[in-house]
């Protein structure tokens, strides 16, 4: 209830900054509890209990439920050391849904839901970077087919200066989820992502080329969170 009453808040104009922060806080104080350890707690609907059976491995589970992230989520929220020694019996926490993604440029965030409409409420929130210029664009997006990345290649587009994975020098870090537009003022623009980055003064700034950077453990979350072709990413001024 107290997660639902905070989305409601945090979705509205009524807050000041200083209120708005310190409930993102709270956001995530809560959904530590609810969402990232492994505990179900009664009537929660977006959560459920599953039982290893033989043969299961993560990647298994995620597809034979319809879990809608990626399987490391899984291993995360559960505390799993070994993804490969799974016990049979063992009690394992499940999402429900898929999760959703909201940029509030204004505020420099990254906010992540789980549900629909009214019922929608906020999981986690992440302080990002932005586009110079203002160049990050706005509208609704999906994930690109195919484009989630760990420890991706890139090369500058401005300079073609290539960076090799593995290479600690990568301004775009080790994860990269590739962000299609699906409205007409947005369809055709490429190359735009969510991604993490080497610079992490550059947060809760305009310093990319346009994409959104994080600091590198929660664009590690994001990208185990969002998924093709579940979830959607609204970008807002």
């Amino acid at each position: 209830a107290a997660r639902k009453a905070l989305t409601r808040l945090l979705e509205g104009s009524a807050l000041g900054a200083a209120d708005r922060l310190r409930g993102y806080e709270a956001i995530n104080r809560i959904n530590a509890v609810l969402v990232f350890i492994n505990r179900v707690l009664p009537n929660d609907p977006y959560t459920v209990q599953y039982k290893v059976e033989e043969g299961d491995s993560l990647a298994r589970i995620a597809k034979s439920q319809k879990v809608d992230c990626d399987w490391r989520f899984i291993q995360r929220i559960n505390g799993i050391a070994n993804p490969n020694a799974l016990r049979v019996g063992q009690a394992l926490k499940l999402p429900k849904g898929a999760f959703h993604g909201e940029v509030r440029k204004g505020e420099y965030r990254l906010n992540i839901f789980m549900g629909e409409g009214t019922d929608r409420v906020m999981v986690a929130s992440y302080a990002i970077g932005l586009g110079e210029l203002n160049s990050t664009p706005t509208g609704a997006f999906v994930v690109r087919p195919k484009s989630k990345l760990i420890d991706p290649e890139w090369r500058n587009p401005r300079t073609g200066e290539f960076f090799q994975s593995n290479d600690p020098k990568n301004p775009i870090g080790e994860r990269w989820i590739g962000l299609m537009g699906i409205e007409p003022h947005n369809r055709n623009f490429e190359g735009y992502g969510i991604h993490g980055t080497i610079d992490e003064d550059s947060i809760g700034q305009q310093r990319s080329m346009g994409c959104v950077r994080m600091n590198a453990k929660d664009v590690e979350l994001v990208y185990e969170m969002l998924t093709e072709p579940g979830s959607t990413i609204v970008i807002a001024p």
